[in-house]
């Protein structure tokens, strides 16, 4: 009896697939074996465009962020959307494909409506698209290194170019903005003042939420057509809505213009705000010594005087500071200078 039931024990003939509580043991078939494989590499693939995603729309939102300036809501949604396809893609099945192939479908369609309703660059649009492409590859039919490799690749370029993109349109922007105010002082210093206001109020008009436009048409407002009031007025609102490097340009601007209506306190008080924000500006220190002069606040002038010519000692501005220190300490000093320099 027991060599005949050592002989049929399938224990030893085969190796155990199921656990102790089975009620029955079985060897897959080579074909079974494929097809656990397939499915393997499918969710494999499934996974990584989870992460892919996640990834590549974190630095996404941290480049537009940080670099560009240009941070959108939809950078928020599809984060969000991201973490969920995360979690959906822990189990296999058709519930991860799907949740991939929907998140491709999110990203191309909020970057659509930014771009159609909201000015976006169509640099976003793009660069989902590809991340879009990138999902496809990896969820669709079955994975495999190969694939992973591709997808990867589709969201890698996506998210350069996007980025690339949309930083030489930001270049040829501020560019072409360049030219038409330069265009307009150009027509301003041949007597067509009215021509060269024609010009501001259509940039105005055209980017009613770019600060350097404001900052410009200041500019122009203040130097060329002598009008403070609304020079200031347009200097503030591009403090309003300056972001990133340009709150510093434009909480000068209105400094200075304060400081011109010989409102000091308020002058003072823009001024101290933009070399909160960076105090390795040396023109910043230069303003705001002026503004305590005018307030006859002099060792705080000259305090300031100094700091940039520590900053800047071999530059035009470092030689103006020095000037202006020397006057005040030495009344005679001005009187050394031979006229004309």
């Amino acid at each position: 009896m027991t060599d005949s039931a050592s002989g049929t024990d399938p224990s030893r003939e085969y190796p155990r697939i199921l656990g102790s509580n089975a009620d029955r043991f079985f060897v897959p078939t080579v074909e079974e074996r494929r097809e656990q494989r397939a499915r393997d590499e499918t969710h494999i693939s499934l996974v990584a465009a989870s992460l892919i995603f996640l990834v590549v729309d974190a630095l996404w939102a941290l480049i537009s962020a940080v670099l560009l300036s240009d941070f959108r809501v939809s950078s928020l949604a599809v984060l969000v959307v991201d973490v969920a396809v995360v979690a959906l893609t822990r189990s296999s099945g058709q519930q991860a494909r799907t949740a991939v192939l929907l998140r491709a479908l999110l990203g191309i369609t909020f970057f659509a409506v930014e771009f159609a309703l909201f000015d976006a660059s169509y640099a976003y649009l793009l660069g989902q698209a590809l991340i879009g492409a990138g999902a496809v590859v990896l969820s669709v039919g079955r994975g495999g290194e190969g694939r992973n490799v591709l997808g990867g690749a589709f969201a890698a370029i996506g998210l350069v170019l996007a980025i690339v993109l949309m930083i030489v349109q930001t270049q040829g922007h501020f560019r072409e903005l360049d030219e038409q105010f330069n265009r307009a002082f150009e027509l301003a210093a041949v007597g067509r003042t009215e021509d060269a206001r024609e010009i501001v109020d259509q940039l105005l008009a055209d980017n009613p939420d770019d600060a350097a436009v404001y900052i410009n048409s200041a500019d122009f407002f203040q130097q060329v057509l002598r009008d403070p009031d609304t020079a200031l007025a347009l200097a503030l609102k591009a403090v309003e809505i300056a972001d990133g490097d340009l709150q510093i340009p434009a909480l000068s601007r209105v400094a200075d213009l304060y400081a011109a209506r010989q409102d000091l306190p308020r002058a003072l008080q823009y001024a101290e705000q933009a070399i909160a924000r960076d105090d390795d500006v040396a023109a910043l220190f230069l303003l705001r010594a002026r503004i305590f002069l005018g307030m006859e606040r002099t060792q705080d002038a000259l305090a300031d005087l100094r700091r940039v010519e520590e900053m800047e000692p071999n530059s035009d501005l470092g030689r103006q500071a020095r000037f202006v220190r020397l006057s005040i300490e030495d009344p005679d000093f001005s009187t050394l200078i031979p006229a004309g320099r």
